[in-house]
């Protein structure tokens, strides 16, 4: 099976983030002789969310059987194992963030609830499958078509009004294929590792308290704009300290919701 590594980029602020988390894929790559595709056209631009799950019908992954899709905002730690090591491509292979998280099955249904979701008897222990990092083939593209036209009925049915007002709620694209994934049993859920939320790590792992260290985040990306390049990296520094022992802990660190702690990861002693 030809396997790419694929990430959607269809602005200058999305290029701006792969450039700082890019050279921990390329030693990923280079050490499991993956090549990197950036796709910046992607398929239904209307919501490039949806890109992800499309990139195998694009011409320049003609060649590849699978893909490897992840975020723009994840790092990679290079001497992690390849992800696809124990996934056969049966199954679409996904992380469930409740491994991360204290949820109960109360918070689980009020998330799904909340995009017009009921849960089926049927499915037991239900998750919420993190699609930042997503492995699939040729052969599950039927599923995301199906998944996707499901979801443009569902947004079409909310006014133009109702869409504006909630425009998270109407361009989320996880929830809906968290959910049609467990119905229909077609996910291979992936160890934590290969998903880790930056945000979850930092809580157990961190010193700071959560709310400080966002707060730090956001200073050193704003300080960074008019300070000299020395001063905000020694302000930055032990940030990015503490995200490459995140980093260091897991295979995939996500930078998941708000996107300063990749600013700081700029600034690391090797960078």
């Amino acid at each position: 099976m030809k396997i790419a590594l694929a990430t959607i980029c269809p602005d200058s602020r999305q290029r701006a983030f792969l450039g700082i988390v890019r050279p921990t894929w390329e030693a990923y790559a280079k050490r499991h002789d993956l090549p990197i595709i950036v796709v910046e056209n992607p398929p239904h631009p209307e919501n490039v969310f949806w890109g992800k799950y499309f990139a195998l019908t694009l011409p320049e992954f003609a060649k590849y059987d699978a893909v490897i899709a992840l975020d723009n905002d994840i790092l990679v730690n290079p001497h992690s194992p390849l992800v696809t090591e124990d996934w056969d491509g049966s199954k679409i292979g996904i992380a469930d963030e409740r491994q991360q998280f204290d949820w109960d099955d109360a918070f689980v249904a009020q998330y799904y609830s909340h995009y017009e979701h009921e849960i089926p008897a049927r499915v037991t222990h239900v998750g919420i499958l993190n699609t930042g990092v997503l492995l699939y083939t040729r052969a599950h593209l039927p599923f995301f078509e199906a998944v996707h036209a499901r979801w443009v009925e569902w947004r079409d049915r909310a006014t133009a009004a109702t869409r504006e007002t909630d425009s998270f709620k109407y361009a989320n694209d996880q929830p809906h294929v968290s959910l049609a994934l467990q119905v229909a049993d077609r996910a291979k859920i992936l160890p934590p590792a290969y998903n880790r939320l930056w945000w979850s790590w930092y809580r157990q792992r961190g010193t700071l308290p959560w709310r400080a260290f966002q707060g730090y985040a956001k200073a050193s990306s704003l300080f960074e704009e008019f300070a000299p390049r020395a001063l905000a990296s020694a302000f930055a520094r032990p940030g990015a300290r503490a995200i490459e022992r995140g980093l260091s802990e897991c295979h995939f660190l996500h930078v998941a919701g708000s996107k300063s702690p990749i600013w700081l990861f700029a600034h690391r002693s090797s960078a």
